[in-house]
């Protein structure tokens, strides 16, 4: 649940940022940009109900859960659901009853854990790329809260498009040579969305004409 409290800070952080710098590179456009602060919002507004629901109100939980394994097909799942969802009103309950230091003290914590996620794709694209520190960090941190709607264990396979977003030339760096290796084989955006370093290019081949007999 303090998750959900973070997300309350970080992402009007995030939205204020930017006023400030590209948090989307150029290329988005404007419907990227909006789709960002649409999913921004929906987020924003999914986590302050969801940590309302558990600390001041926990029967809403309950009650929500109620109705929705009254559904047709969801009704097989009736005997499983319910008895999870009082085991939580329960621990919600617990939770709700604590003091203000403890809250301020895992919130803490919360933000710690969610700082070191961001300052690990910073670390590792500023070891091979000098970008801008301030807007890569704020990029990784949008690309994580992206990153949780996907369905798969930390969005693999779901970030891939978002890797450009660490690309030097749109992280206030300056993009290095193009390999006309990478570049024939089409592999040059991949390679610089992973944030791999460019390998000099090769020299072309020299054909030899054999020797007439």
């Amino acid at each position: 649940m303090l998750d959900q409290l973070w997300f309350l800070v970080a992402i009007p952080l995030l939205v204020l940022a930017t006023f400030a710098i590209d948090l989307l590179p150029s290329a988005a456009g404007a419907v990227g940009g909006w789709s960002l602060l649409a999913y921004f919002g929906g987020l924003l507004l999914w986590a302050g109900l969801y940590a309302y629901a558990t600390l001041v109100r926990p029967r809403l939980l309950v009650a929500v859960a109620d109705w929705c394994v009254r559904w047709p097909y969801l009704r097989r799942f009736r005997e499983t659901v319910m008895p999870e969802m009082r085991a939580y009103f329960r621990r919600a309950r617990h939770l709700g009853s604590r003091p203000p230091a403890f809250y301020a003290s895992g919130f803490a914590l919360t933000a710690l854990t969610w700082l070191a996620r961001y300052a690990l794709v910073y670390l590792i694209v500023r070891s091979v790329h000098a970008a801008d520190g301030t807007l890569l960090f704020a990029r990784s941190a949008a690309m994580m809260l992206v990153g949780l709607i996907m369905p798969t264990p930390g969005g693999s396979g779901g970030l891939g498009p978002l890797r450009p977003l660490h690309r030097p030339a749109d992280a206030g760096g300056a993009p290095g040579p193009d390999p006309p290796d990478l570049a024939r084989a089409g592999l040059l955006p991949l390679h610089r969305a992973r944030g791999l370093p460019l390998p000099p290019p090769t020299a072309p081949a020299t054909s030899r004409r054999a020797p007439p007999h």
